[in-house]
């Protein structure tokens, strides 16, 4: 069944939480929309029912039971309080990394802008030193191990 768009709205209507703008627009919908009416008298008919329906006190049974309930979910809640706690250690050292990450040394920057680092060529790892040169230059050890062409 196809119902009014706005009876959603008919809740908040009813309880004042609508502005003056939207509040006068919606009286005006009312006119015309019987989905919403019907919405807005059975919100009332329900307010008056419950409104009128005396709250009794709870038994101790009733209190003790309640008590039970809670400390069994209580009892379900270590496995929330670990994740709660795996959480903060994770954050903590998200934090101790960020700040040691913003205290490393910052690139220089060239003329262009470009940022590049500066590393001496002879304190570079052998492999890098291979890497950066190609194959063209073999190391001296490897030239031993190459059989000859004949």
């Amino acid at each position: 069944m196809q119902g009014c768009s706005l009876t959603s709205r008919v809740g908040a209507y009813y309880d004042g939480e609508l502005d003056d703008a939207v509040r006068h627009t919606f009286d005006e919908h009312l006119d015309g929309c019987a989905d919403c009416r019907a919405e807005l008298d059975g919100v009332r008919r329900m307010s008056l029912l419950l409104g009128s329906q005396e709250a009794e006190a709870l038994s101790s049974v009733e209190l003790d039971r309640l008590r039970a309930d809670a400390e069994a979910l209580a009892a379900d809640a270590p496995p929330l309080r670990m994740f709660g706690g795996v959480m903060a250690a994770a954050a903590s050292i998200l934090i101790v990394c960020g700040a040691w990450w913003m205290e490393l040394p910052k690139p220089q920057s060239n003329v262009s802008g470009a940022s590049q680092q500066v590393v001496m060529w002879d304190q570079a790892p052998a492999w890098e030193k291979l890497a950066v040169r190609g194959f063209t230059e073999s190391p001296a050890h490897s030239r031993a191990v190459r059989p000859s062409r004949a």
